[in-house]
């Protein structure tokens, strides 16, 4: 059966796997845990959505020839080690659970929407992405819907040099903890802190 344009290129993208804005989270819980010695932790448990799907599924393009070849990317998918899990849910959509640890010094990005910067110094700088109104504009067009969480936690020593975050700890630290409630209408998630390689040597 000869591919379509739409199909080729939406195989294309797919290739990318995860590395390329056409991938949109949703209804997700990412957990980020951030060490002393300038080491963390990233888990996105979640939906990951296929923005060029989604726009066909909208337009009423997506054939089930076209699901079909969709659902039978879980197999590529898997070959991220960072990807523990992974189910097709139809119409572009995939539920996963990425775990990576990511070392002193070392980057991690995560669809253009979930960045960890870290350098030798043990300096660690956490963002989230800016959907700004236009962008807003164009999720809403291909009925995409960013929703979660982003919870943090960290060793002592950690040091929080600045921050946008939404909740914090309450009663010295003994109920709740730091947390970003995300939409498609919240700020951009920003935080740099300091650890301390040097001390674990």
């Amino acid at each position: 059966m000869k591919k379509t344009p739409l199909i080729k290129s939406m195989l294309i993208l797919l290739m990318a796997l995860l590395l390329t804005s056409c991938w949109i989270p949703e209804k997700f819980n990412v957990n980020i845990n951030v060490k002393d010695d300038g080491s963390s932790s990233f888990v996105y448990d979640g939906v990951i959505a296929f923005g060029p799907a989604l726009e066909a599924a909208t337009k009423g393009k997506l054939k089930e020839r076209d699901e079909e070849r969709l659902k039978k990317k879980i197999e590529k998918i898997k070959k991220d080690s960072n990807v523990k899990k992974v189910d097709y849910l139809g119409k572009g959509r995939y539920q996963v659970l990425i775990e990576k640890e990511i070392a002193l010094g070392e980057h991690y990005n995560l669809m253009n929407f979930f960045k960890i910067n870290s350098d030798k110094n043990g300096t660690i700088t956490i963002k989230g992405a800016k959907i700004n109104a236009k962008t807003e504009k164009e999720l809403n067009s291909i009925g995409a819907k960013v929703e979660g969480t982003i919870n943090l936690s960290i060793e002592d020593g950690v040091k929080i040099i600045n921050d946008n975050i939404d909740n914090k700890p309450k009663f010295f630290g003994l109920f709740g903890g730091y947390s970003w409630d995300i939409t498609s209408k919240s700020k951009q998630p920003t935080m740099t802190l300091q650890t301390n390689p040097k001390d674990k040597k």
